[in-house]
């Protein structure tokens, strides 16, 4: 199983693009001479304990054909077992997403065929994983994820945006109703967070803490972020009104934002936030719900593809 590819197919990502471009990437992999099997996903808890069950049968490398939420199970599916330890582990990702994010941080194409050609290349790397710990709702659950989690604006924007219907939850689009749609209904919230060296506590915004660049279908959250440096990058925007918000939305997307006085960078291998009422969380896009937050780095977790 060592050389066999696992493809793991999302065919809802990118608004069900996956289901219809999966014949012709299948033929560009044999056509590479890619050694493959591939299993179509039929919900988030199917592609976690299906990760799993491929890793105890001996799989050891996989490819995401999907977006930034299908990649965040598939890492999910191998920290959810403990036979094979992560670093063994190549993952690899065929874009068809609404965000993706991940990839713009490591340029990688939104070509199939490049993104074949640079699987079939070799080229890999470690990459740091973080693990999230929410609690606070009477039960703790863990999740990990490879780009960026969002705490507070953020996490109510991913909310916002999984309640967007399907038939429109396409592109920058989806992103940018999620951020106002979420503008309007989120209030700044009285937080307290404990980093490696650093404390703070007031009425927090925002914050990311980023193993990657962009979120959100490509805003630069933490642009100085290293993937591979054993540290988040964190970004904590304070009290901020609505209308500086709009202001700065063009600057999300440069980074500029970061220039503004209540802004601030920091970097560390450990976070914890406390708040009242719970900040909603996300990571990777994904919904994690409302809790206090306990987030660590794991360095160079994982192998990824990259170029």
């Amino acid at each position: 199983m060592d050389e066999t590819w696992f493809v793991l197919v999302n065919p809802a990502a990118g608004g069900f693009k996956a289901e219809k471009k999966w014949p012709a990437i299948s033929l560009m992999l044999q056509k590479e001479g890619i050694d493959f099997i591939c299993q179509f996903s039929k919900s988030a808890e199917d592609i976690i304990s299906t990760i799993s069950e491929a890793i105890q049968k001996g799989f050891r490398k996989f490819i995401a054909v999907g977006g930034d939420g299908t990649l965040n199970l598939i890492i999910n599916g191998i920290f959810s077992q403990h036979e094979v330890s992560s670093d063994k582990i190549t993952v690899a990702i065929i874009p068809i997403g609404t965000g993706n994010d991940w990839i713009r941080t490591h340029r990688i194409s939104k070509s199939a065929g490049k993104a074949i050609a640079l699987i079939k290349s070799k080229k890999i790397s470690f990459h740091d994983v973080g693990k999230i710990s929410l609690s606070g709702n009477q039960n703790t659950s863990v999740k990990y994820f490879i780009n960026m989690a969002g705490f507070g604006f953020q996490g109510l924007v991913a909310e916002r945006i999984e309640g967007v219907s399907s038939g429109i939850k396409k592109g920058i689009f989806a992103f940018v109703l999620g951020i106002f749609d979420a503008l309007f209904r989120y209030n700044t919230t009285q937080v307290s967070i404990t980093l490696d060296e650093e404390e703070f506590s007031g009425m927090i915004y925002n914050v990311n803490a980023g193993i990657c660049k962009f979120c959100g279908g490509g805003m630069m959250m933490t642009p100085d972020a290293l993937n591979d440096d054993g540290l988040f990058d964190i970004t904590i925007i304070r009290k901020i009104s609505k209308s500086e918000v709009i202001r700065n939305v063009p600057g999300l997307f440069s980074g500029r934002f970061i220039n503004n006085r209540k802004v601030s960078q920091h970097r560390t291998k450990k976070m914890r936030i406390t708040s009242i009422p719970f900040m909603p969380a996300e990571c990777d896009g994904e919904v994690l719900g409302y809790g206090n937050v306990t987030a660590e780095i794991l360095p160079k977790a994982i192998i990824v593809v990259v170029p």
